[in-house]
């Protein structure tokens, strides 16, 4: 399923706050600390997190940055492409060079424009007449004013119909043509606000007002997202309080409503990424590489400006205390993460892939990690460490570090619990760490966390206030003690045995062979990667001194590159997976459908609606799902987006089948013959997929085990 809740909500979930006893199996120090005087001192540096406070404010709340003003005079909105976008950029950047970082550039990268001119809202006409209800717009979705059959004002004043989902059964004995219809998102059942938009547009509707019901939890809160969807009719997003008023009112009898916005979408468009270094001492070329965003919804007081604050207060502390690092530290603020393109499945996250993959795909196989920079909330009380399983080992023996320093130092220490941390998993496409990772690197997320104080404010009018000094400081403090340990460490600290578990268990065996294909050279080289991974890594971690210490690091970054190459996204839910993983849901329930209706049974075309996107043969007509399902993931869509080069998997239409299908068992029709011979070939389509990831996979874990083997010969 599709869930963009904000990620420290899922960190929540993941870590487990427990005591840690393990001994330090990285980085051994003196038994007195674990910490370094180059740690205390940036420790100390950091204080009491005021800076980075100070910055928060800034950029959350001061008009000279943001589109619009609220009437406590604070500024909200900077979307990707706007003035605000470009003002927010170009602070940054002055920032930077003002705390020390050197090299300082915005760099501009193409988007799609978005512009919040003034607020927008949506207001009863008929049969009474409410006060202007608060709305939210979803970026890239152009307002009321830039339609050509709004109201002299701007505003469209239409009759409203509720349909419910927004499916196209919905629609049934309802006429919408003309009118302004009510949707219930729901992304369990229609994947994104693209699916229901581009569905109201065919039945004739002139405009959705709409509410979130996952994600905006208080009765008040009116939540916004990237669209996903064509820039067409507009849509208003809502609280769940005014969209039940509007509800019951059409329910009810005839109901008339006006919707007002005026938001502008701009084809072509520019966003900015700022980068600044730390240049490095003694391993310049190798890089560690800090990431945070500064576009937003609404306030974004904690999501994401709490992240950019405390990564810049993270790296003034480094150069304060006079830090001088042997890789080169770079420091990225980040433009059009929540929203950066029109009309794609991939809206997110423009920046940090235009950056990784166009500005600088050299990164990749030199960078020992990307850190992303999480936000901080008043009342946390421990830290996150997350990350891939290369990582997992370094970072149980890091943690024990940021724990000593938050339980022996105040105020932390009055309440720190410490953490601990978890195996790892792909990098998640709804945070940078995935554009950075699929560019051919180890990523990591570093925050402070605990807080539940957000839960429900996602992306809405509420996320104001909610961040406190201490908690930014804990933040910047874990991102400086990492970092240091990072930097210092002699060899690049991955172990690659434990990708190999990681890895095995995405391999479905029974999907694998019934498609005829073998699964013994999988299992050949995941063993040799276990055994020569940890074999490398136990070396690693008990070497002092290498005379090829540059050549070791080296290997171990391609290795890197290497394993993240297998990367893709596919499936519901922007689902981050290996290659073959798509491809063995998919032969498996087409086979099965096949199967089924050779047989007879008339409910196995149930079975391709399990297919990636299928579900949306049941829901929506077959314009929209060819768009979205079909079209958008076509590798000759247009469009910079992080599914572009190759990272799409194929996705199989079985719309005309699955309702074909459908109506037989309606009907009682049992002649499946015709559904039986257009699937096939789709089938036999799916395992030469599957056979070719297969394939890469293999290739993929070979040439790691021959660059870990290479390592071998050189620590020995």
């Amino acid at each position: 399923m599709k869930s963009k809740m904000f990620w420290t909500l899922t960190i929540a979930l993941m870590i487990s706050i427990s005591l840690i006893t393990l001994t330090p199996i990285y980085g051994k120090k003196p038994p007195e600390t674990l910490l370094t005087e180059e740690e205390l001192a940036m420790a100390a540096a950091v204080g009491d997190g005021s800076y980075a406070m100070d910055v928060d404010l800034t950029l959350s709340y001061d008009p000279d940055l943001n589109c619009i003003v609220d009437d406590l005079g604070r500024g909200c909105w900077r979307p990707a492409g706007s003035d605000a976008d470009d003002a927010a950029a170009l602070w940054i950047k002055e920032e930077m060079e003002r705390i020390g970082l050197q090299n300082v550039a915005m760099k501009p990268f193409p988007c799609h424009g978005f512009t919040y001119n003034s607020q927008p809202y949506v207001q009863v006409k008929s049969p009474i007449t409410t006060g202007e209800m608060l709305g939210a717009v979803p970026s890239g979705i152009p307002g009321t004013v830039q339609q050509n059959y709004s109201d002299p004002d701007g505003g469209i004043t239409r009759e409203v119909v509720y349909v419910g989902l927004g499916r196209k059964q919905d629609y049934i004995g309802k006429d919408v043509e003309g009118k302004i219809v009510l949707v219930d998102i729901y992304s369990e059942e229609m994947y994104w606000s693209n699916f229901p938009h581009m569905q109201a547009e065919l039945e004739g509707a002139v405009g959705l007002v709409v509410h979130w019901i996952e994600y905006q939890q208080g009765e008040g809160f009116v939540c916004t997202h990237d669209s996903e969807a064509r820039p067409t009719i507009p849509m208003i997003t809502v609280s769940h309080r005014d969209f039940a008023v509007l509800k019951d009112l059409a329910l009810a009898g005839p109901t008339v409503v006006k919707m007002y916005a005026d938001c502008e979408v701009t084809i072509p468009d520019w966003s900015h990424n700022v980068v600044g270094y730390i240049p490095g001492t003694t391993n310049p070329d190798e890089l560690i590489i800090h990431g945070a965003i500064f576009d937003k919804h609404w306030y974004g007081f904690h999501h994401h400006i709490s992240d950019v604050s405390a990564m810049l207060q993270s790296a003034k502390a480094l150069i304060d205390s006079g830090y001088e690092p042997s890789c080169t530290l770079v420091y990225v603020a980040i433009g059009a993460e929540e929203y950066g393109w029109t009309d794609t499945l991939n809206a997110w996250a423009i920046g940090s892939h235009f950056l990784a993959h166009y500005d600088h795909p050299d990164w990749g196989g030199r960078t020992r990690a990307f850190v992303e920079v999480l936000g901080s909330l008043k009342e946390d009380y421990t830290v996150y460490l997350g990350g891939q399983p290369g990582t997992y080992l370094w970072r149980q023996s890091v943690i024990q570090v940021i724990n000593e320093f938050f339980t022996t130092h105040e105020p932390w220490s009055d309440y720190y619990v410490p953490a601990s941390t978890w195996f790892g998993a792909l990098p998640s496409t709804w945070i940078d760490n995935w554009n950075f990772g699929t560019s051919g690197m180890e990523t990591m997320s570093c925050c402070s966390t605990g807080s539940t104080l957000y839960q429900g404010m996602y992306h809405c009018q509420n996320d104001t206030g909610i961040v406190s000094a201490e908690a930014l400081a804990m933040n910047a403090i874990a991102n400086g003690i990492n970092t240091i340990r990072m930097d210092r460490a002699l060899l690049v600290p991955y172990n690659y045995g434990k990708w190999a578990d990681l890895i095995e268990a995405t391999v479905d065996k029974d999907a694998i062979t019934t498609a005829g294909i073998s699964t013994g050279r999988i299992y050949a080289e995941l063993n040799e990667l276990e055994r020569i991974g940890n074999r490398v890594w136990n070396l690693i971690k008990d070497t002092t001194e290498c005379a090829d210490a540059d050549a070791v690091n080296a290997l171990m970054m391609q290795a890197a590159k290497e394993i993240f190459s297998l990367i893709i996204v596919g499936g519901w839910g922007d689902q981050s997976m290996l290659g073959h993983e798509h491809y063995q849901v998919d032969t498996t329930c087409l086979r099965e459908a096949i199967e089924g209706l050779q047989e007879g049974d008339p409910y196995a075309f149930w079975w391709l609606a399990d297919v990636y996107g299928g579900w949306y043969a049941y829901n929506v007509d077959y314009e929209v799902y060819y768009h979205f399902m079909i079209e958008c993931t076509s590798p000759d869509w247009q469009g910079i987006t992080w599914g572009d080069q190759g990272r799409e998997a194929h996705f199989t239409d079985v719309y005309v089948e699955f309702n074909s299908l459908l109506e037989k068992l309606m009907t009682g029709d049992t002649d499946y013959s015709a559904e039986i011979a257009s699937l096939q070939p789709k089938y036999e389509t799916a395992v030469e997929n599957l056979e070719d990831k297969v394939n890469k996979l293999v290739t993929t874990l070979s040439t790691v085990n021959d660059l870990l083997k290479a390592v071998e010969a050189l620590l020995k």
